[in-house]
């Protein structure tokens, strides 16, 4: 995701920021069962490799000119002029009334993004669902547009090096966003991470930091059927408008919903206990009259708008649906190129990664086909791999230890390990990581979904992507450097994914398994990866129909119709989502293989790690800007 999540970014803002996920596609993106050297130039990623790690891989911190940044990527030895100084105060107000505008506008925003809002001089909102009607969309990007002409007058060189990148990157942001009015109707508030898919996650795991947490949390379920209505207006809306979800989409919302009220009104009573029971600042009267409170608000308002739900989607599923990709509706074919570069951070068009996709595919089958040919029983071995650890804490352990080699130590091991129960079950989601707090990073949060762990996928490498060295450690190891609270709030998909698909393919060489076996799970791996993504880009940009992708995949050797439809359908209902897994890996490889060719024999595989780290989530091209400031830097040691 882009600074600010596209389309209603502001308004769907928060569950797109805290949750970072392992997909699953049948065979899909992260933990999967299907089976299937140069300079980049042009429209062409630079090859990656799939065998063991670099070995050259530690170095003294020589570069340090900073006590948080290693590899000096803020200058301390800068002058600024008291102009210069004047500049830089103006811009930090900027961010403060950009903060305020574009995160600060409801209670769920702020209550899963800071733990003490007041130290960011956040005065507290009360209880409140965002907007959401088509007019307050409007409005934002009017706003939007306001703030490039604002930004656009600070003088650049007067900034800061952190403040230039702030910069950079809400301008590109901004920019993307110029012709958003084409687009805006797009995305439905019931899509493949709507509502339907989010409410659940919101309720349960809502914080109570204080007293005034626990009001919130009761006023959200109490006014929850008005917020409900207000999102079924909006789809309507866009139906009056030309704009249908798919068979897919539709049955996916309702299956949700009804999954909700199959828990029952204890569920969401019994986590409200729970909360109530830790939360010591509470006497007994108080703790009965919030039970009684929440007992009433879940009977009176969040049963029957799970049941509004159920009953408005089913009607306007009969009365219109669409399953066709975006390429087939107007506007569509640039509606998916701003999402792609929305939700990868890449400056590739659709077309070039179709040439680079096509040639990692069939590099992926002639190196799967060379394994197999020099070891004859080697898909046995990954149709039953055997792990060294099986146990999540034993697992997360392993990997604490064996990162120290080729990672930066883990800053913070602390976390809590929960399983998703059915209300929350996705049938694309096999883990995910919720973002900690800002302001307490330490309170980390991973959910593994059961039913697919339980299907073979595989447990392993799962937690490498979302622990350690995957999203949590990522996300602890940045706000451990205390970079500027915006950078912390800007959620970039592509780069975090590209971390967490990164490690986990580099996960399969702490197995335990033989070289062989590791090396083919991780081709395999990729491959999944990058058959999602071009048949994403068949679909939903190259416009083919399910006839189309059947076509395609059987040539490959998928001949189960039922794969197949699967495959369609959720690309359908959710254009671009694999694709920050895959095209944000080849970016990351891409940038590796750069830095390795310009440092040469100075080039070492932990530093360029901890380099990635901590310039943090940004664009691609960013990215790549600023390696090339640290390897001037490490040339002119």
């Amino acid at each position: 995701m882009n600074s600010i999540p596209h389309n209603r970014k502001y308004l769907s803002f928060i569950l797109s920021l805290i949750l970072v996920l392992s997909m699953l596609f049948s065979a899909g993106c992260s933990k999967k069962d299907n089976t299937p050297d140069k300079e980049n130039t042009g429209d062409t990623f630079v090859e990656e490799t799939t065998d063991e790690p670099d070995t050259k891989s530690t170095q003294a911190d020589a570069t340090a000119v900073s006590s948080l940044f290693n590899f000096a990527l803020y200058d301390s030895s800068v002058s600024y002029s008291k102009e210069d100084l004047t500049i830089q105060k103006n811009f930090e107000t900027f961010l403060a009334s950009l903060f305020a505008e574009a995160y600060a506008q409801n209670s769920i925003n702020i209550n899963f993004l800071i733990e003490s809002p007041e130290k960011y001089g956040i005065e507290r909102i009360p209880s409140s669902w965002p907007s959401v009607d088509i007019e307050t969309i409007k409005t934002y990007y009017q706003k939007e547009n306001g703030w490039l002409e604002e930004l656009k007058n600070f003088s650049y060189s007067s900034l800061t090096y952190e403040q230039q990148l702030i910069y950079d990157m809400l301008k590109t942001s901004f920019e993307d966003d110029a012709d958003i009015d084409d687009y805006l109707l797009f995305e439905s508030p019931f899509g493949s991470n709507g509502l339907t898919s989010q409410l659940p996650l919101i309720l349960t795991e809502y914080s109570f930091y204080r007293k005034e947490n626990i009001e919130e949390y009761l006023g959200l379920l109490e006014t929850l059927q008005e917020y409900v209505r207000q999102e079924l207006d909006l789809e309507k809306y866009r139906m009056s408008q030309g704009y249908y979800l798919s068979d897919y989409a539709y049955d996916t919302a309702i299956s949700q919903c009804e999954a909700f009220l199959n828990q029952g009104n204890d569920y969401l009573s019994q986590i409200f206990n729970d909360k109530l029971a830790d939360f010591t600042e509470l006497s007994t009267e108080e703790i009965e009259t919030y039970k009684n409170r929440n007992s009433a608000a879940i009977t009176a308002s969040v049963i029957p708008s799970y049941h509004l739900m159920i009953d408005t989607l089913t009607a306007y599923k009969s009365e219109h649906s669409d399953n066709t990709g975006l390429a087939a509706k107007e506007h569509g074919k640039n509606y998916y190129s701003y999402l792609l570069k929305s939700e990868t951070g890449t400056s590739k068009t659709p077309d070039e990664l179709i040439r680079i996709i096509d040639k990692k595919l069939s590099t992926y089958v002639a190196e799967l086909t060379a394994l197999v040919t020099l070891n004859p029983d080697i898909y046995d071995k990954m149709s039953n791999p055997e792990y060294k650890y099986s146990d999540p804490d034993d697992i997360l352990s392993w990997f604490s230890e064996q990162l120290k080699e080729d990672f930066p130590e883990a800053v913070c091991t602390d976390y809590t390990l929960k399983e998703t129960d059915t209300a929350m079950s996705d049938d694309l989601v096999v883990a995910f990581y919720i973002l900690s707090p800002i302001d307490n990073f330490k309170n980390n949060t991973i959910y593994t979904n059961p039913d697919h762990i339980s299907e073979g996928n595989d447990l392993f490498p799962t937690l490498a992507h979302e622990g350690l060295p995957g999203h949590m450690y990522q996300h602890n190891y940045f706000c451990n450097l205390n970079p500027h609270y915006f950078r912390t709030l800007l959620n970039f998909t592509g780069y975090s994914e590209a971390w967490a698909q990164y490690v986990e393919i580099y996960s399969y060489d702490w197995s335990g398994m033989d070289n062989a076996t590791a090396k083919a799970l991780k081709i395999n791996s990729l491959y999944t990866d990058a058959l999602s993504c071009r048949i994403d880009l068949g679909i939903n940009y190259e416009g083919w129909t399910l006839d189309d992708t059947s076509k395609y995949m059987k040539k490959l050797g998928i001949t189960d119709d039922d794969t197949i439809k699967a495959f369609y359908n959720t690309l359908v209902s959710s254009p671009a989502v694999f694709a920050p897994y895959y095209v944000g890996y080849l970016e990351l490889e891409d940038l590796k293989s750069s830095a390795k060719k310009a440092l040469g024999d100075d080039f070492y595989l932990k530093d360029f790690h901890k380099f990635y780290l901590e310039i943090g989530p940004c664009y691609f091209d960013l990215i790549q800007d600023r390696m090339n400031d640290w390897i001037d830097r490490i040339k002119a040691q």
